[in-house]
């Protein structure tokens, strides 16, 4: 009963205002937060079969300087949101985060995650080979032997006899990095 109490021009504008293209993950997710509050349990269930809920949440919007209480269900289908982005905003809240920064792809956990140093390593091999090649035609190189597959070996040579570790590199990895960050200056068959 809650998309009654907004017409559908107001939901529009709300949506649209919403996903507005300025508009960053951070500031949608601060106005969600701004749209919910953790309100203490009213009834304490003892039912021991059934499972406990640590919060409850009360939702609500302000339109013209009113506050409009509405669900959950509401919200989420008003605003498109997935029941994943709420919970993660509520633990947020619970957590006392008010800033709601950005924390996609800042994963630290990754096992194969290439260290800062190899990857100097990889810089400073590359700088070391003949330069045989024309950068400003991004021909092939000169030296018909040397290709990517045995810079990737060269490479592991040289990364041993540099640390005395073995390196843990695949040559498609050593592809994408040769590819990526250094065929501009450099190009290889």
């Amino acid at each position: 009963m809650c998309y009654k109490q907004l017409n559908e021009i107001c939901q529009l504008s709300l949506f649209n205002e919403f996903y507005r293209t300025k508009k960053s993950k951070q500031v949608q997710d601060l106005f969600i937060c701004s749209c919910m509050s953790k309100v203490a349990r009213q009834v304490a269930v003892c039912d021991e079969n059934r499972r406990q809920r640590p919060n409850q949440w009360a939702y609500s919007l302000v339109i013209d300087n009113t506050r409009i209480s509405i669900c959950q269900k509401f919200l989420r289908k008003l605003f498109q949101l997935s029941e994943k982005r709420i919970r993660v905003i509520q633990t947020r809240i619970i957590n006392e985060d008010s800033t709601m920064s950005e924390r996609r792809g800042k994963h630290t956990n990754r096992p194969h995650r290439l260290s800062d140093r190899t990857l100097e390593l990889f810089a400073e091999h590359l700088s070391h080979l003949p330069d045989s090649y024309d950068q400003s035609l991004r021909l092939y190189s000169l030296n018909s032997d040397l290709n990517k597959k045995k810079l990737y070996f060269l490479f592991q040579q040289y990364y041993y006899e540099t640390t005395n570790t073995v390196l843990k590199m695949t040559y498609s990895t050593y592809n994408q990095l040769f590819n990526h960050q250094f065929e501009p200056h450099f190009c290889c068959p």
